[in-house]
């Protein structure tokens, strides 16, 4: 082991003496006689270089698979000593063999103990990754399989390609792992089924670090208020992460791997056996008259207007998304419809612009935009670098920051009605509670389907530029809206006059 641990750390040392080096090589040759990879040194003798001489090769055996890569050394095919691997020297060899055999026997000996460091990780290699695994420079060594490494490369692949959010999202999952590990280093065949149900059990059972801070407390020592039995009042119940959030990162650690898998950097695949569980979210549905006290709110700020009229905005325009009504453009409004192709699946939208709807839009008209709120985003900035100015305090850099102003005012909206939901109240309610209500009053799940914007493999492409879906999902809509502003006094009135007639006898 002490010759290993010098071959390691004395390179020089190995060189400058030959007996030395080649101690070295029969130890770390025999010592490598039971791992699977092989390594060996020939020449080619097909290819000639413009010299006459031939170039030496290193030759990779492994999993049944043989594949070669130059060095920089060459030689006269007379002076090669085939079984040895080496150079003949002297007067009948190579003048330069004394310098070109250490070289040849540091590459050889560089990747024995490369496989002999990492027997688990070779193993699992095909002879390519071996390849690429030997070679790399050591400054590289392990990057390619680090799955930071990795992981920082896709997040800028898809920063290039404009999928921002997705990148986000892997950014997060990518600093998860890092407070895990606590660590930069993590290879990835080190990630197996075991290392998932560990990391698992760590999300579910790691209480959340809290990310609030006061903008306004001043530098400098706190007091902490404690209450009538001495314990701190501030003190936060820990917060853990749903089934359904850890779900989340072990998709995008999926993602990874299968992109790594496609890269030929790994073989294992540890998500073949090990399942992602997940669990039923609970329900975000409001109910009807959750929704008109929402609606009849009389708002105590800006905000809460704002939040109020943008909620049932989404619900007049079939449950709209909230990107996609922060994004729309002026042009998209043609002859009271908006026609657009929602962000997120490309599924073109043709919605009638109800009367409701209609006096939102015009309360919020914008001039770039169709709501005002969007006017001096990041995307009117000439440059990402300056501040972009605003022309009204509620205009927003991206429908992120516009989204979190939405909910935190509908959360405040929320205590103030005293509604007492199990979960927050936020702009994602609107498209669960719309689909929920028109099924409640009779609109059958196809059309709510085309309403949401739901791809649907049975309807051709052709299929949804055809006007009678449209006035299919106009009607329905229309249904919503009125059952929304029916009194319901009046809706009590109707639906026992319904029980009568399916209760009353038949008239012979």
């Amino acid at each position: 082991m002490l010759l290993i641990f010098v071959a390691e750390t004395c390179p020089k040392l190995v060189r400058t003496y030959p007996n030395l080096s080649k101690a070295c090589s029969k130890l770390v040759r025999n010592l490598s006689e039971n791992i699977m990879a092989k390594v060996k040194l020939v020449i080619n003798l097909s290819k000639t270089l413009q010299s006459g001489e031939y170039m030496v090769y290193v030759q990779l055996s492994h999993r049944a698979e043989t594949i070669r890569v130059a060095t920089d050394i060459a030689t006269n095919k007379d002076f090669w000593i085939k079984d040895q691997g080496l150079i003949l020297g002297g007067k009948k060899g190579d003048p330069l063999a004394p310098t070109k055999n250490p070289r040849l026997n540091q590459i050889k000996n560089d990747c024995e103990l490369k496989i002999m460091r990492f027997p688990e990780r070779v193993e699992k290699m095909t002879v390519k990754q071996l390849k690429s695994f030997l070679m790399m420079d050591e400054e590289d060594e392990g990057k390619d399989t680090d799955f930071f490494h990795y992981c920082q490369k896709r997040i800028t692949e898809l920063e290039s390609q404009g999928r921002e959010k997705t990148a986000k999202l892997l950014k997060v999952t990518r600093n998860k792992i890092l407070n895990y590990c606590g660590t930069r280093e993590l290879d990835m065949s080190e990630i197996n089924g075991r290392w998932l149900e560990k990391f698992s059990s760590w999300c579910l059972t790691t209480p959340i670090e809290s990310k609030k801070k006061n903008i306004d407390e001043k530098p400098g020592k706190k007091k902490k208020k404690v209450d009538s039995q001495g314990k701190d009042a501030e003190k936060e119940e820990p917060k853990f992460m749903t089934q359904n959030g850890v779900a989340s990162y072990l998709r995008y650690l999926r993602a990874v791997l299968n992109s790594a898998i496609e890269d030929d950097l790994i073989t294992n695949y540890p998500f073949r056996k090990f399942k992602v569980k997940t669990e039923v979210s609970r329900n975000r549905n409001l109910s009807v008259e959750v929704i008109r006290s929402i609606r009849d709110y009389a708002p105590q700020t800006p905000r809460q207007l704002i939040a109020r009229d943008v909620f049932m905005l989404q619900m007049y325009l079939h449950g709209i998304n909230l990107k996609d009504l922060f994004y729309l453009k002026p042009e998209k409004r043609i002859n009271d419809r908006l026609q657009f192709n929602r962000a997120k699946t490309g599924r073109f939208y043709n919605i009638k612009i109800e009367k409701e709807a209609g006096e939102l839009i015009e309360a919020y008209t914008g001039k770039t935009y169709l709501l005002w709120f969007a006017d001096n985003c990041s995307n009117e900035r000439k440059t990402k670098v300056k501040a972009h100015s605003r022309q009204n305090h509620f205009q927003y850099a991206d429908q992120e920051s516009f989204g979190k102003m939405i909910n935190e005012s509908l959360q405040e909206i929320h205590d103030a009605l005293k509604l007492n939901l199990p979960i927050p109240l936020t702009d994602y309610a609107v498209r669960h509670s719309f689909a929920s209500i028109c099924r409640t009053i009779g609109i059958s799940k196809d059309d709510i389907s085309l309403m949401l914007g739901h791809s649907n493999p049975e309807m051709k492409v052709t299929g949804i530029y055809i006007n009678e879906d449209f006035e299919r999902a106009d009607k329905a809509n229309r249904k919503l809206i009125d059952y929304l502003n029916t009194d319901p006094k009046e809706i009590k009135i109707i639906e026992k006059k319904k029980e009568r007639k399916k209760t009353s006898p038949a008239v012979a």
